[in-house]
């Protein structure tokens, strides 16, 4: 805008100094100064405007991006809880299924696999044990996009 006006405050001045130049009577000369001057004020105004009417556009449309953005997340949280809902259910009907045709079957995967597997792994001393525990954490930091959130924290710094 303070560019705007020091180019039209030059164009008055050279249009002035054009008037002041030429041979024409006094009357004639302040006429036409004054059009010069009014048509460099109506292009301003103009101007003004246009800038105004943009800047409520810009207001209105960062509004909107707002709420879109709300709802797409929203949408996306409940499509999220949905597919794990999903997945939930089709494992349990997996396992009643597996239970229905051979009774007995999942008491025994625990007692068996799960319990010792997950015991050992908890608070074993082998290597073995402590190769699979730093892989689940790397496998956790992974999936949970752990870097993102400690970028987030503000440094102390």
């Amino acid at each position: 805008m303070q560019e705007e006006l020091e180019s039209s405050k030059n164009i008055i001045s050279d249009l002035t100094r054009e008037i002041d130049s030429s041979e024409m009577c006094t009357a004639e000369k302040l006429a036409k100064q004054e059009n010069a001057i009014d048509m460099m004020d109506r292009a301003i105004s103009m101007r003004q405007m246009h800038l105004e009417t943009l800047l409520e556009e810009k207001e209105e449309l960062e509004a909107d991006k707002k709420s879109m953005e709300g709802r797409i997340k929203n949408i996306r949280e409940k499509a999220l809880q949905r597919k794990f809902q999903s997945r939930f259910w089709m494992v349990m009907f997996g396992m009643s299924v597996t239970e229905h045709i051979i009774p007995g079957t999942l008491p025994m995967i625990a007692e068996t696999f799960i319990i010792p597997v997950t015991i050992g792994l908890v608070t074993g001393d082998s290597l073995t044990n402590k190769v699979m525990r730093s892989a689940l954490v790397a496998i956790g930091a992974g999936y949970f996009r752990i870097d993102k959130m400690l970028r987030a924290v503000p440094s102390l710094v």
